[in-house]
Parts: C-alpha cells; sequence; structure tokens
C-alpha cells in the first residue's frame, strides 16, 4: 500500500507512471489547451492519462510493483528518484512553474495531494529540457564567433534545431560549422515553406554577419547572420 488516505500520493510513484507512459506513447503528450494537438477527438495528453490510471487504482498501490515487470522496475524506479533528487536540488528561479515543482519535491515525506499530479507529470519533460540543454552546453562549450559583424562572407553549415516561434511568427534556425560554432538566423514563414530544410541538412549558403552575440542563458558564443542567399543544400551529413 503506498498512500495513507485517498487524498495523499508519493511524488515519486507518479513520476514512475509518467515515465512509462510516456514511454508507451513514444512522447510526452501536451495538455489540450495547447489548441493543436489536444483540438483532436479523443486526445488525451499524458497527464490525463496518468490521473485516469490513478482513479483506476482501487487498491490504491500505485508503486511500479503494480504494473512493471520486475527486470524493468529497478531502471523505471532509478528514474523516477534522479527527476525527484533534480528539484529538490534546484535552486529557486523567477519561473513560477519551476518555483511550484521545487516547493512540491519538497513535500513533506515526499507525498503531494494528488490535485498536483499535473505539476509532477511535468516534471519528466522538464527535466528531460534540462538534461539536452547540458549536454548542448557542453558539446558547443568551445563554440566561437564566425566572421566580422558587417560583412557578407560564404557558409557551409549543418541544420541541428529548428525553433517556432509562433509569438513572432518566425522560426529560428540553429546550425554548426565544421568546428562546431554556433550560427543563427530568423526564418520568416515564407521561407521556412520555401527552403524545406530538414535537420541535419548541409547547407551552402551567402550570409551578412548581423552579430555576435553571448547567450545570456548559455553563455555560448554565437554568430547571428540575415540575407541568406541559398547556393545548395547538399542534404544529410
Amino acid at each position: 500500500m503506498t498512500t495513507d488516505n485517498n487524498s495523499k500520493i508519493k511524488l515519486v510513484d507518479i513520476i514512475s507512471r509518467a515515465l512509462f507512459q510516456i514511454e508507451q506513447d513514444g512522447c510526452f503528450m501536451g495538455n489540450s489547451q495547447t489548441g493543436f494537438r489536444g483540438d483532436n477527438p479523443g486526445y488525451q495528453s499524458t497527464k490525463d492519462k496518468v490521473v485516469e490510471w490513478v482513479k483506476r487504482r482501487e487498491d490504491n498501490d500505485f508503486s511500479v510493483n503494480s504494473y512493471v515487470m520486475p527486470a524493468d522496475r529497478e531502471a523505471l524506479q532509478e528514474k523516477a528518484d534522479n527527476i525527484l533528487m533534480h528539484f529538490k536540488t534546484m535552486k529557486p528561479s523567477n519561473n513560477e512553474f519551476i518555483n511550484t515543482c521545487i516547493a512540491l519535491s519538497l513535500s513533506e515525506e515526499d507525498m503531494i495531494d494528488k490535485k498536483f499530479i499535473g505539476y509532477v507529470v511535468a516534471m519528466v519533460p522538464t527535466y528531460n529540457k534540462s538534461k539536452e540543454r547540458d549536454q548542448f552546453n557542453e558539446e558547443y562549450k568551445d563554440s566561437d564567433y564566425v566572421g566580422v559583424a558587417g560583412k557578407r562572407r560564404n557558409f557551409f553549415i549543418k541544420l541541428i534545431h529548428k525553433h517556432h516561434m509562433i509569438d513572432h511568427e518566425s522560426w529560428i534556425y540553429t546550425f554548426i560549422d565544421r568546428n562546431k560554432n554556433l550560427v543563427k538566423t530568423w526564418v520568416t514563414y515564407d521561407k521556412h515553406d520555401a527552403w524545406e530544410f530538414n535537420v541535419n541538412d548541409c547547407i551552402d549558403l551567402d550570409a551578412y554577419v548581423r552579430k555576435h552575440e553571448l547567450n545570456k542563458y548559455s553563455n555560448l558564443r554565437e554568430t547571428f547572420i540575415n540575407r541568406v542567399k541559398i547556393i545548395e543544400n547538399k542534404g544529410q551529413a
């Protein structure tokens, strides 16, 4: 038996179930309020599925022992413990969501009210993104500025990420050159559709070096370009 009453549940049990559900679905499913995939009939977010599962457990046994094969239990439990410890050791920030997660992770006896399940489920993708950022920052820690600000030059670069900036109605493309120097450019919807670039495509292009900038979050050196003229998309590396 995992809980002492019907309103409380162990943090690690919810994190474990969220991990399990994400693995079953192949990805984290965001809340339906996003206005995108959530508009589809019958859509269920990861949170929805975890909440539904909790409601179905009449015996109040939410441990991994109740639904995971013995051979897989230890690994799943270890992942859940690592995620919980990540938030326990985080410093407060100016992000209200993060601060709520930190506060929940420090709950007495590691138990939370079931009304906070959504926050705990969201700890998993938040943790994953944090680890991805750490790996990215480590891989490109030696990034240096490319070219001369205010001058045009040729670039042969590989596209490694496309980020949709919905509020700005545009995209930010992130590239690297052969020396793993980071190069970024803002891309309008029209160009995004016309270029049809895929991640890992290697592009030969000419561009104007708009500025060199130290990323305020990662402290990585980044070169921003614009007035891009595509010479050739060489395809996947």
